[in-house]
Formats: structure tokens, sequence, C-alpha cells
């Protein structure tokens, strides 16, 4: 794949000179751009051209943990699974 034929999301991710047209902040940020990359390579196998990661979640489980300086502290958890 050429450089100059990339999708944004990729360019960023292919250069390796410091001359990034996007630089890469964080962790999360790399995450969600490689994400685009496995879906732009999915996309183009038969049957698929419609393909989208997010897409994909069955089921998503987050905790929360709230402590106060009072020595209080809540505990919060929820599952949500699709059907």
């Amino acid at each position: 794949v050429e450089v100059n034929d990339a999708p944004a999301a990729v360019k960023s991710i292919i250069s390796s000179n410091g001359a990034h047209a996007e630089a890469i902040k964080n962790i999360d940020e790399k995450t969600v751009r490689l994400m685009d990359v496995m879906e732009m390579d999915i996309r183009k196998t038969p049957g698929n051209e419609a393909f989208r990661m997010d897409g994909m979640i069955f089921s998503l489980s987050a905790e929360v943990n709230v402590y106060s300086s009072y020595g209080s502290s809540v505990s919060i958890k929820r599952n949500n699974m699709y059907r």
C-alpha cells in the first residue's frame, strides 16, 4: 500500500519519520485507528462490504468504584447483553 493512497486514519500509522499528518496522542486513539485498518481489510472480502467493528459487540460490562474522603464508598456494576 502506498502511503499517498491510504486514508488519513492509516497515514499516521504508516508514517514513521516523525512528520505525521496527525500525531497519535494516546493508546486509545491508536487502538481506534488500528480497528479502522482491520475494518478496511475485512470490507475487502466478499460479502463484508458494510462490515463494522462496533456491530460485533455482544455484551458489555462496566464497574465503577467511587470513594469519598469521608470514608464512604460505592461500587456500581452493570452488565448489558444484546439478544
